[in-house]
């Protein structure tokens, strides 16, 4: 949970069952944060009335202060204020997947006979199959892939060939 959860409302009255609710809500976002940003994060919520009649329309913002400089924020106007937390919560955590990715970047899934080669623990070229190890299991490639790993092969021993 997000410790740290400033509310404050421009024209609306912070109540208890909100607070309880924006708490629930926004707080758990501290789970898709990357580990180290954790403890360190601010959550500010501005609730404010915008219309002419009071209780029409209410626009809710959020701003987190993420460790290192980075503030990540949402903006939603709806008519009920409970909906436009969880609007605003939607918006917030694909913000920050997006800002995880590009603190932490995932291995990327490599494709083709090159990738192949070098996932290659056992190679058996005499056999049927070529066994490769992935994710700590053995597994048989299809005839398809070993003939494309098998032509690579060829090209690139003749590239060395040509080189030498």
């Amino acid at each position: 949970m997000i410790e740290k959860i400033e509310m404050s409302g421009n024209g609306y009255k912070i109540e208890e069952p909100f607070k309880k609710y924006t708490e629930k809500r926004i707080g758990k976002l501290d789970r898709y944060l990357p580990r180290g940003a954790k403890k360190d994060v601010i959550a500010k919520v501005v609730v404010s009335e915008i219309g002419k009649n009071k209780g029409e329309k209410y626009e809710i913002s959020v701003a987190m202060d993420i460790p290192g400089g980075k503030v990540i924020a949402a903006r939603d106007e709806c008519s009920n204020v409970f909906a436009g937390v969880d609007l605003v919560e939607a918006k917030l955590m694909g913000q920050i997947r997006r800002y995880k990715l590009e603190v932490q970047p995932h291995r990327q899934k490599k494709t083709g006979a090159t990738s192949l080669l070098r996932e290659s623990n056992v190679l058996k070229w005499g056999k049927i199959g070529v066994i490769w190890r992935k994710k700590k299991r053995n597994r048989q490639i299809s005839w398809q892939t070993r003939q494309r790993l098998l032509s690579f092969c060829r090209v690139f021993l003749a590239t060395l060939r040509k080189r030498l």
